[in-house]
């Protein structure tokens, strides 16, 4: 993916001298840039449009769940804010802590600013994150190897998901299965070729058809093979 970090150098020479009228100008022209310089596929980078605080934001999503957010990317055009304000920042880190993002970079044409988010969970709640200015954004390969090794109940989810036709062929099995299972106990009960018997002090014995008396046997249970008398405590009569 990337062979080295993502910084404002790098930014200012994708975005060059290029201006633009509004944030979505701005979006379609950043959007493909980054898709190259990250080397992502396209399913990989998904545009989200803010429209109470008027600027689109690209998200770049973990490959797995499609629910992590890898870096989140705030866009604000120069001509109509050509400075970035406290008010911009605060709101656009409160965005980054909501989808719990690893990075942010807020920007405009002229201006860049990258944050590095680390979160404190217990009990799948944040109770804690920390904000860094930082002057680059590391390989997102590395952050790729982080997510890999996190297994969360979440990614667990949406890997279900995700493949939920498969899901749901291995679940009708195992319920055709238990269900042929249970449909074959029922006929051995009802009309099983080994006859169980119990006496009045206990004592459990099966007859086989080749028994001596198997005919004017009245079974109080019935089973398909002797293992299964076995299994459930018979033994065969002398």
């Amino acid at each position: 993916m990337l062979d080295d970090n993502l910084n404002i150098k790098k930014l200012q020479e994708i975005i060059g001298a290029a201006r633009f009228e509004n944030p979505t100008q701005f979006k379609d022209f950043l959007k493909p840039q980054l898709l190259q310089h990250l080397a992502l596929r396209n399913r990989r980078m998904l545009a989200k449009l803010e429209t109470e605080k008027g600027r689109y934001d690209l998200q770049v999503f973990d490959s797995l769940t499609n629910r992590e957010t890898l870096v989140l990317i705030g866009l604000k055009t120069a001509n109509n804010t050509p400075q970035l304000t406290a008010e911009d920042i605060d709101a656009f880190q409160e965005e980054c802590k909501e989808v719990q993002a690893l990075y942010g970079a807020l920007m405009t044409e002229t201006e860049v600013h990258f944050y590095e988010f680390k979160y404190e969970i217990k009990k799948g709640l944040v109770i804690k994150t920390d904000i860094t200015e930082v002057k680059d954004i590391r390989p997102l390969n590395y952050i790729d190897a982080e997510f890999e090794r996190v297994i969360t109940t979440q990614k667990i989810k949406d890997l279900l998901i995700s493949r939920k036709k498969t899901v749901i062929a291995v679940i009708l099995v195992i319920i055709l299965l238990i269900a042929s299972n249970l449909a074959q106990n029922q006929i051995c009960k009802d009309s099983g070729t080994i006859k169980g018997l119990t006496n009045s002090q206990g004592v459990k014995t099966y007859y086989i058809p080749t028994s001596s008396g198997y005919n004017s046997r009245q079974a109080t249970i019935r089973f398909c093979s002797e293992d299964d008398a076995k299994d459930a405590g018979y033994t065969k009569v002398k």
